[in-house]
């Protein structure tokens, strides 16, 4: 229709900002319509993500359900990636991955939300926060498939989770270290 019900969400993944619209059928509110702006338009990856905005529409419409999106499209890396200030999705992997990852933990009924994202069992973190001090700095809690929480490793400037590795800890997607690794 002309008008139409929508939210719009701003975000930053590693200092990079933009704005997420996404618009709503007006009889079931479900999802139907994405728009992904960020604050580099005409870059090549404003072009991108306005692709992937009009791809993730055009399958939504055409009766791909959102959580089939959110299984395909969450754990995309590549950059820019980094810390956002989204608890829901405290480190993304890349763009993609942040978005579909918040469309999933915003729009997802509980039990989609638990089969995609596992569960986070809170009852051994603080109350009032969803992150852990490791030794090596404030490290957020990584919710992982089985349901468990990893709070092992320190996070890397990329966005990953380190794991011990010797006497370090090691990075699994751009190879840096805390130090000699032995």
């Amino acid at each position: 229709p002309d008008e139409r019900a929508s939210l719009t969400h701003k975000f930053s993944v590693g200092g990079h900002e933009g704005y997420l619209t996404v618009s709503f059928y007006p009889d079931s509110k479900k999802v139907g319509e994405t728009f992904i702006r960020i604050a580099k338009e005409g870059s090549t990856v404003s072009g991108l993500l306005d692709v992937i905005a009009t791809l993730t529409s055009i399958a939504l419409q055409s009766g791909v359900p959102l959580k089939v999106l959110v299984k395909k499209f969450k754990d995309m890396r590549f950059d820019p990636s980094g810390f956002t200030a989204n608890a829901d999705v405290p480190i993304a992997k890349s763009i993609i991955d942040y978005v579909f990852r918040y469309m999933g933990m915003r729009f997802l009924d509980e039990k989609d939300r638990e089969e995609i994202f596992g569960t986070v069992s809170v009852a051994s973190l603080p109350s009032d926060s969803l992150s852990v001090n490791n030794g090596l700095g404030v490290a957020p809690v990584i919710p992982v498939a089985n349901g468990e929480v990893s709070t092992d490793g320190a996070v890397c400037e990329c966005g990953s989770l380190m794991f011990k590795a010797g006497s370090c800890y090691t990075c699994p997607n751009c190879f840096a270290t805390t130090g000699v690794c032995n």
